[in-house]
């Protein structure tokens, strides 16, 4: 677990950069360890499934499974952590796809920035799965959805 004296995030004076934690929103299906979260600006006290969602911002990814109303922990979408691997909705993936923006489509599959509708970016790719042309990591780091002119194209 990361250390309570780390470094912080405005707004959430008790959680270290690392994670979070909030509560998975009602009417949710159960969120899996690993799924990618998402955080609906409306509701922003909640996490919801990982999707290509309008108004909202990739929330992280989930450290246990959690039900509808449940707390759950996870990573802070800018800790810098590499997670994977996910399913990658862009055709096949190679060497040439390492260092490229992807979005959340859902909450186990990652899309370019070009192919996302709503642009809710998680990280960077850092390598395919050995063996695989459907499945990459990434790095979340999520600093580099501030600005529209900051984005892949």
């Amino acid at each position: 677990m990361a250390s309570e004296t780390g470094p912080k995030v405005a707004g959430f004076a008790h959680q270290p950069l690392g994670e979070w934690t909030k509560e998975i929103a009602a009417g949710e299906a159960t969120q899996p360890e690993g799924a990618l979260l998402i955080v609906v600006l409306a509701t922003p006290t909640k996490f919801v499934e990982g999707a290509d969602t309008a108004s909202s911002i990739f929330g992280g990814v989930a450290l246990e499974q959690a039900e509808a109303g449940q707390k759950c922990r996870a990573l802070h979408p800018n800790c810098g952590l590499e997670v994977g691997p996910y399913v990658y909705n862009a055709g096949s993936a190679s060497d040439a796809v390492v260092g490229k923006q992807v979005c959340v489509k859902d909450n186990q599959t990652v899309e370019l920035v070009s192919a996302s509708s709503n642009k809710n970016v998680c990280g960077r790719i850092t390598r395919v799965l050995a063996g695989s042309t459907t499945k990459v990591w990434f790095k979340c780091q999520t600093e580099l959805n501030e600005t529209s002119a900051l984005l892949d194209t």
